[in-house]
């Protein structure tokens, strides 16, 4: 059953705790990754009228926020797992991030097509393959692996899911509407519970059994 899947209210108060257990930290590097983004795509804007120049700043800004995306994921599950989070975990997920790139791109592209038909595949394939980045850094998978891992794992839980989002997607519109400051607090909130949601059901799928192979070669009478 779904509800054995995933509790929305534990996860979302797995963030609230998480944040204010480390909270110095998550501010710290929220205004670190906001400066570092904002100065590419405040260039782009600022040059628009040389597209050469605002189309490089504009990819540079895309590939910068990916590897702050890919952090994101490596610190969060480190502060799963109980251990004390520090800058420099910033860059110890460094090795993945081709492989992130790639998969979040596909990624993209899957929920677009799917936004554009009808939007309810697009929200199915956004809930089902959420969870990919986390699968590439935890159990160093290939993209395409990762990406059906996160289908197989979120199999049984997409409601359950489907609630956890609409509910963080309203705490980082009250950050909003707090004058852009409460994103500060509810960005590591939204981080943390969507952690705790992919240890969950990850550790909650159904095993998937190998079937076993039956030898029906008829056997070799011994020698007379």
């Amino acid at each position: 059953m779904d509800e054995e899947r995933l509790d929305v209210g534990g996860a979302v108060s797995y963030g609230w705790r998480m944040m204010v257990d480390n909270i110095l930290f998550f501010v710290i590097l929220a205004l670190i990754f906001l400066v570092a983004t904002g100065i590419f795509y405040g260039i782009g804007g600022a040059f628009i009228r040389y597209p050469v120049l605002t189309t490089i700043m504009y990819v540079i800004g895309f590939l910068l926020s990916v590897y702050i995306h890919l952090a994101m994921v490596n610190i969060s599950l480190k502060v799963y797992n109980g251990e004390t989070p520090e800058f420099r975990d910033i860059f110890t997920g460094s090795r993945f991030f081709w492989r992130f790139l790639l998969a979040d791109i596909l990624y993209g592209l899957m929920v677009t097509i799917g936004l554009a038909l009808c939007v309810i595949p697009g929200l199915y394939f956004g809930i089902k393959y959420h969870f990919f980045g986390y699968i590439i850094v935890e159990q160093d998978m290939g993209v395409l692996d990762a990406l059906k891992k996160s289908w197989q794992i979120t199999n049984g839980a997409w409601w359950d899911l489907f609630m956890l989002f609409i509910l963080l997607w309203l705490i980082a519109l009250a950050g909003v509407v707090l004058c852009g400051i409460g994103l500060l607090f509810a960005w590591p909130i939204i981080f943390m519970a969507v952690v705790y949601a992919y240890k969950r059901v990850s550790d909650t799928a159904p095993r998937l059994v190998e079937p076993i192979e039956i030898d029906t070669t008829p056997p070799v009478p011994p020698p007379s």
